[in-house]
């Protein structure tokens, strides 16, 4: 047994780039781990357009569409949106008008959108109650009680009780994720916390949405690099001043000292090692595999126990905070779908060429009619009796007819009863002709049943065979045999052995015979002298003569009918060909769809053996740690085990067909996908249970080792972390941790390379098809990114137009993501002008090393005149290396003399100046104002270093 330990975790995806990692995470996790109570997700988007795959993962709850709300209205009456008014930029140029479907690229249009929908609950469930759903899970016994009740005897699941984990994923990029990570970050410390919250946020750069971009144009490359350059440098300032103080349209006020973030991951397009992603696709796989192993895994266990002694985010390099860090996960695979999909598609189409394509036996085919036959009463015999079945003459006056005494009352009966059967006669016929309707209609629907039965059963080229028997010609000059399978036959027939016109005319003519003879006996001299004087004899010559007429008339009864029912039957047996021919035509259309399906799947199993085409520079996050001759060997030594008969048979039986409609509904990609299915099923057991390592030790043998060393050394060459920085910066120190999740880290069959190396670190997982690595790197600031200028220079470009940018109104004076350069000796010009040593004479600036025009108001002389205005005065000074050497050793001197304590009031009162003048300074000074900012940060930062306790 091995421990699964779950941390109660709230996954949460901006934008729809996010929410493509998340419906992948969420499948990762499913077909793993299933339903894990105490994992909640919510994708947060601007718009209402859903992925098709991803729209099945996530339930109403699990998505918040912030849409339905017309932008620019709000924007037109924003004073009567307080929460949004509080925070909305004085300087932004955005009008009613300007916002167009979705934040679109806009950061203040996807916050105004999360304000705006905070609490609407006109349309279900507004964007608080799904977030406060989703983190109240977190800690509900209930949710905990369930995950751990999932444990089996091969895996125990614990939920880790005190504390909670939440990742955000976003980008840095767009208009909705980098517009709302930060309020989502607080919202979610907030409503957890009394439970210890950890958030991760996961941001893709801009690289990776150029790639989800189609068709790009130049204005969106810029405009995304601009809001980039504006998130970090509002993340920056969050860092650097953990503290938010937001109140939302609900509810008090949101106040927090934290950080937004405990960790920042970015992800780039490619990363150091010169690998680099292909696709925005194999971005999000990659990230939901890492999300993935940090969860549950004792890999996520080994990375989080990392991860909280890691102390190079706290550091500086050139002034700015080593605040962020990136990852990258790949896992060497047993592909058991691939090598189900090409063994299902092998047997499948064995299936179709041997089972419902088989070649039919003509003793076969007849079998199959002759039992068609019998089961829908077709024979002639059979036929008649069920056109007959129910049909009479009433003959009401012959009971009286057989009764009477004197031939002339017998005669009258006789002929009420002929005058009955007249009118009867057409009745009795339209019943039979009735009946044949009803009947054909439902023998044209049971042959389709029988003739889909048939093909699903036994093949459809037998029940095309069985058809062809049904309708075949015969010999009409030919005796036919009561045993025909043809059903012009048995319509043959009707003709040969059953009533024919001549016959029923014959009993006319007897009947009339019997009539006269009757009719003899009536009356006449003769006759009376007969009667007395020969009673006896009369009497008989009467009752032969009356049922010589009641015989025949019955035979004319019977034959009218008889020959009714024959021409029904023959009509029939013609509709019947007829429809069998028709089924026959449709049964060649199915064996069309069969012949292209069974080619449709020998090709679907040679594509599944393809490989992707990729070279050294393009990461692979899925290595498949078998080939296609592995496979195709798989196949052939389990194919021997299956007889693709027997495998037709159980599929038959499992089917549910009720006629041709059925068949006819087929469609190629319908009936492969029913075939793969099933068969897929035959090689289930084996492959589940197949042990990663242990399939390729069987399969190399004793070239088995060397072969599973290389596989590890091409899955850990491709697992660098993706970010893209210059490594000769300087910037050294990174924190790292590499981890390769196992089966079992006991394994023999794992390198000693790897087992016994101290830059991996293996973990069991359980996993017995993938062997994963994880790797995490932290410690860079974010002005060493790639293409960081690039996103400087858009920035700036794009802050004079329209679109302002920030969200957060105090990021609009934070530092620079970029560091100044010569930071030292801008940091010497603040001081030295806190301690007098530069002075401020009408617009210029000049040194005074001497301090003789503080303490004489001597003028310091037009050679140490810096520049007029403040800004121009810092950028002379820091280019003059000796006049910051001398004022650093003057300043350290002074201080040494006065004393620390002496010296941090000093600087205190210069703060306060400085603050005083930054609050003076008008709309429109921006520079200046960021100038006095930064020259107070110094002065604080020396402070602290003097020894100054609290802010």
């Amino acid at each position: 047994m091995y421990t699964i330990h779950f941390e109660p975790t709230l996954f949460v995806f901006l934008g729809s780039s996010s929410g493509q990692v998340g419906w992948r995470l969420k499948e990762l996790i499913d077909q793993v781990y299933g339903d894990v109570p105490i994992l909640r997700f919510l994708w947060v988007d601007t718009d209402k357009t859903v992925d098709p795959l991803a729209a099945r993962w996530f339930s109403d709850m699990e998505r918040a569409e912030l849409v339905g709300f017309n932008a620019d209205a709000v924007l037109a009456n924003l004073n009567n949106y307080p929460a949004i008014i509080a925070w909305w930029p004085q300087n932004s140029r955005l009008k009613p008008g300007h916002i167009q479907r979705g934040a679109n690229q806009i950061r203040l249009v996807g916050r105004l959108a999360l304000f705006r929908m905070y609490n609407e609950r006109d349309a279900g469930p507004a964007l608080v109650d799904k977030l406060q759903a989703a983190t109240a899970a977190l800690t509900e016994i209930e949710k905990i009680d369930q995950t751990e009740a999932k444990s089996t005897e091969i895996v125990q699941y614990v939920v880790e009780r005190g504390s909670t984990r939440v990742y955000i994923v976003s980008s840095t990029c767009g208009g909705t994720g980098s517009s709302m990570t930060f309020d989502i970050a607080y919202l979610c410390r907030h409503f957890l916390r009394n439970s210890n919250p950890t958030v991760v946020g996961i941001s893709m750069l801009p690289s990776v949405i150029d790639k989800a971009i189609r068709n790009e144009s130049q204005t969106q490359k810029e405009k995304i690099r601009a809001n980039t350059y504006a998130w970090l440098k509002e993340n920056g300032h969050l860092l650097s001043n953990p503290s938010w103080y937001v109140q939302y349209p609900e509810g008090a006020p949101v106040s927090l000292q934290a950080p937004p973030f405990n960790l920042n991951f970015l992800v780039d397009i490619g990363n150091q090692a010169g690998h680099r992603f292909d696709s925005d696709d194999d971005v999000y796989k990659m990230l939901a595999l890492g999300i993935f192993l940090d969860t549950g895994s004792p890999i996520g266990g080994a990375i989080r126990g990392f991860n909280a002694n890691v102390s190079v985010l706290m550091e500086e390099f050139c002034g700015c905070l080593r605040a962020y860090s990136s990852l990258a996960a790949a896992s060497l695979v047993y592909p058991v779908d691939k090598i189900k999909d090409y063994c299902g598609n092998r047997l499948a189409q064995a299936v179709v060429q041997q089972g419902f394509l088989a070649p039919a036996k003509s003793e076969s085919a007849s079998e199959e009619a002759s039992a068609v036959l019998g089961r829908l009463k077709l024979r002639d015999a059979e036929l008649l009796k069920s056109l007959l079945a129910g049909c009479r003459l009433s003959n009401s006056h012959l009971p009286a007819a057989k009764k009477a005494e004197k031939v002339e009352e017998i005669t009258s009966k006789l002929n009420l009863q002929e005058a009955e059967n007249k009118d009867e006669l057409p009745e009795q016929e339209k019943k039979i002709e009735a009946s044949a309707e009803s009947l054909l209609a439902q023998l044209k629907d049971d042959i389709e049943c029988e003739a889909a039965t048939i093909a699903i059963k036994r093949g459809v080229r037998l029940a095309h065979a069985a058809l062809d028997s049904l309708v075949a010609a015969v010999d009409a000059k030919a005796e036919i045999p009561e045993s025909t399978i043809s059903m012009l036959g048995l319509k043959s027939r009707l003709t040969k052995v059953g009533i024919d016109e001549k016959t029923l005319s014959e009993a006319k003519d007897e009947y009339k015979l019997a009539r006269e003879r009757l009719r003899a006996l009536e009356g006449g001299v003769s006759r009376v002298l007969q009667k007395a004087a020969r009673r006896g004899n009369w009497a008989q010559d009467r009752d032969k003569a009356r049922n010589q007429c009641l015989e025949s008339m019955a035979k004319i009864d019977d034959y009218s009918l008889q020959l009714a029912a024959q021409r029904q039957a023959s009509n029939i047996y013609d509709q019947m060909t007829d429809k069998v021919k028709e089924i026959r035509s449709e049964l060649n259309k199915v064996i069309q769809k069969l012949e292209r399906t069974a080619e449709r799947l020998g090709q679907d199993a040679d594509h599944s053996l393809s490989e992707r085409d990729t070279n050294d520079e393009v990461f692979e996050g899925t290595l498949e740690a078998v080939d296609a001759a592995y496979i195709t060997n798989f196949y052939k030594s389990h194919a021997k085990n299956l007889d693709p008969k027997t495998t037709f048979g159980t599929l038959a039986n499992s089917l549910t067909v009720t006629g041709m409609d059925d068949l006819k509904a087929w469609t190629e990609e319908g009936l492969a996908m029913m075939l793969l299915e099933h068969s897929r099923t035959y090689f289930s057991e084996d492959l589940d249970n197949t042990s990663l390592l242990q399939a390729l030790n069987d399969h190399y043998g004793s070239r088995a080792p060397a072969e599973i060393r290389a596989k590890f050394d091409r899955l850990v060459r491709y697992c660098n972390p993706f970010w893209q920085y210059d490594k000769d910066s300087g910037c050294q120190g990174h924190e790292g941790k590499s981890i390769i999740g196992v089966e079992d880290e006991s394994s023999p069959l794992i390198p000693p390379e790897y087992r016994n190396n101290v830059q991996f670190e293996i973990r069991t997982t359980g996993f017995k098809h993938r062997v994963d690595a994880v790797r995490v790197q932290h410690g860079l600031p974010a002005f060493l990114l790639s293409g960081m200028d690039d996103c400087k220079s858009y920035y700036t470009a794009k802050r004079k137009g329209m679109d302002p940018l920030h969200i957060l109104p105090e990021a609009e004076m934070a530092s620079e993501i970029m560091p100044e350069e010569k930071q030292e000796a801008r940091d010497t010009f603040a001081l030295a002008w806190a301690f007098k040593y530069i002075v401020q004479i009408g617009e210029w600036y000049y040194l005074d090393k001497s301090k003789e025009h503080t303490t004489r108001g001597m003028h310091p002389g037009r050679d140490n005149r810096l520049d007029q205005g403040r800004i121009k005065a810092e950028d002379v000074f820091v280019r003059k290396d000796e006049a910051v050497r001398t004022l650093a050793e003057l300043m350290d001197r002074e201080i040494e003399a006065m004393g620390n304590l002496a010296a941090i009031k000093l600087l205190d009162d210069t703060t306060a100046d400085h603050k005083a003048t930054v609050a003076k300074i008008g709309i429109g000074n921006d520079d200046l104002r960021r100038q006095y900012e930064k020259e107070i940060r110094a002065l604080e930062a020396k402070q602290r270093k003097l020894g100054r306790l609290g802010p």
